[in-house]
Formats: structure tokens, C-alpha cells, sequence
């Protein structure tokens, strides 16, 4: 018997329609875009947001949790809340750590962030392809991937191109900081479920 291989649409020329960052913020403001739906525009598509699982919105609360504590005063969190990476590039990572208070970015979502963290639990090799070249391109200086399959929080630092330079993974019972808070002491254990 013959396999059957899928065939891809770019094989069959099929084009896709790119989306602007202002193309996507007008269909969502006329309702083109349920107000409920979890989509974000990467590389200008459009790409629906996996539900969220238990073992996802308990680590993402951990997590909040152990970053909150000891925080500088000029950062902020975000939870899963828009970032403004380019022209078709508006990610919803799980949390970003961005600078200034929460009043700043009334008018317009953060450009840039000090911290971007995914909690990966189905979508691991979206994080750690898509969303590390995006996070890396935009120079975010720091990328985290709590792996709750794995078991351990992936830090990743020092972006070039698309890709990070450095990699460096945490399991349950080592401690890490994040770059641009050394006081923010955290162990992989404090944020896995």
C-alpha cells in the first residue's frame, strides 16, 4: 500500500492573505472578530490561541505570583495582553514584563519588553520555532518557556537574528533570575503545577 503524505498548500500555490497590524485591529474593532475570540496575528497571520488546561492557568498563576514578588517599581506585568511587534506581529504572550506603569499603554500596546514568558503545555513547538524567532527579531532580551511537559522553565537570552544565543534550562529545584532583576529569586518548583 501506498503512503499517503499530505500535501502542503504553498506546494499547491495557494497564496495566503497577510494581515497588517492595522488591518487586524479594525476587524476586531467591527466585530469581524468576535469579541471572545483568542487569536493572535503572527508574521501576519491570524492564529487561533489553544484553550487554556488546568495545568496551564495554575502554572501562568505561579508564575504571576513569583514575579510579582520583589519586582522594581518601573516594571509592570502583563498577562496575556497584546504586544505591538511590528507592522504584523501582535503576539499575546502568556506574561511580558515592560517598563513603565499600567496607565502608559492606555493609547497603545507596549513595543518592546524587557521579559516574554509562554507556558507551554500542547503548543511547545510553536513556542520554541514561531514565537523564539518573533521574540528574538523584535530583540526581546529575554524569552521564557515554562515546558510543563518537561518539567523545567527554559530561559533563553542574548537574541541575534532569529534566534537566541544562549539557552539555558531550569528544572524544579534550581533557582534562576531574570536579567533585569537579579533580586527576583525563582525556582522552576515555584512555577510548576
Amino acid at each position: 500500500m501506498e503512503s499517503i503524505r499530505p500535501r502542503t498548500y504553498r506546494k499547491q500555490g495557494v497564496r495566503r492573505y497577510r494581515f497588517t497590524r492595522d488591518a487586524f485591529e479594525r476587524m476586531a474593532e467591527a466585530g469581524v472578530l468576535p469579541p471572545d475570540a483568542r487569536v493572535e496575528l503572527i508574521d501576519g497571520e491570524l492564529i487561533e490561541m489553544s484553550p487554556q488546561g488546568s495545568r496551564h492557568a495554575t502554572a501562568l498563576h505561579l508564575l504571576v505570583g513569583a514575579l510579582r514578588s520583589g519586582m522594581p517599581e518601573e516594571v509592570h506585568l502583563r498577562i496575556q495582553a497584546p504586544l505591538d511587534l511590528g507592522d504584523r506581529n501582535v503576539p499575546e504572550p502568556d506574561v511580558a514584563v515592560v517598563v513603565g506603569t499600567i496607565r502608559d499603554y492606555a493609547a497603545a500596546h507596549p513595543r518592546n519588553a524587557l521579559l516574554v514568558v509562554e507556558v507551554s503545555d500542547t503548543t511547545y513547538d510553536f513556542d520554541v520555532d514561531i514565537k523564539l524567532a518573533l521574540y528574538a527579531r523584535s530583540g526581546i532580551p529575554e524569552y521564557w518557556i515554562v515546558n510543563l511537559s518537561e518539567r523545567q522553565v527554559e530561559v533563553y537570552t542574548e537574541p541575534s537574528g532569529s534566534a537566541y544565543n544562549a539557552r539555558r534550562a531550569f528544572g524544579a529545584d534550581v533557582s534562576f533570575a531574570p536579567i533585569f532583576a537579579s533580586s527576583v529569586r525563582l525556582n522552576a518548583a515555584d512555577v510548576l503545577p
